[in-house]
């Protein structure tokens, strides 16, 4: 049997290392030593209070903020607000009581005047501000509760 030329053993010496650096780094990180270390430099963070929400934060009584990608509930709908596509903005609107799942894609201009009132559902709006993340609604209408 022909024993490898001194090119073949490195080629394989190099594969062996390129293979156990990746498994070394993995192994590591999932040792509890890596763990109490990571817990250690994240430090300590801030406790929320007590019933605090995120859709709390997003609303106040005459106010919506509106954060990409998040569904805020205000009253009998659910908002998203996907972004701006093309000089448009697009919200996508839940209908609660009809169907909580199935989204309503909902389009208007970015550049809208602050006068115009837009309405999702039963809710009346007018837009404050828009920007690539978020967008703040003033609440212009909302129903009457029974």
């Amino acid at each position: 049997m022909a024993m490898p030329n001194k090119k073949a053993w490195l080629a394989i010496l190099f594969i062996v290392v390129c293979l156990a650096i990746p498994f070394g780094i993995t192994y590591y990180v999932s040792t509890e030593t890596f763990k109490q270390r990571y817990a250690k430099w994240q430090g300590t963070r801030p406790k929320a209070p007590e019933g605090a929400t995120l859709e709390g934060s997003r609303i106040t009584e005459d106010q919506v903020m509106l954060v990409r990608g998040e569904r805020v509930k205000i009253h009998s709908t659910s908002l998203i607000f996907q972004g701006i596509d093309r000089g448009h903005v697009v919200v996508d609107l839940f209908l609660e009581e009809l169907d909580h799942d199935r989204p309503y894609p909902q389009r208007f201009p970015a550049d809208i005047p602050d006068s115009r009132v837009i309405r999702f559902g039963e809710v009346s709006y007018t837009v404050k501000a828009v920007s690539k993340n978020t967008l703040v609604l003033n609440i212009h209408k909302t129903p009457e509760v029974k």
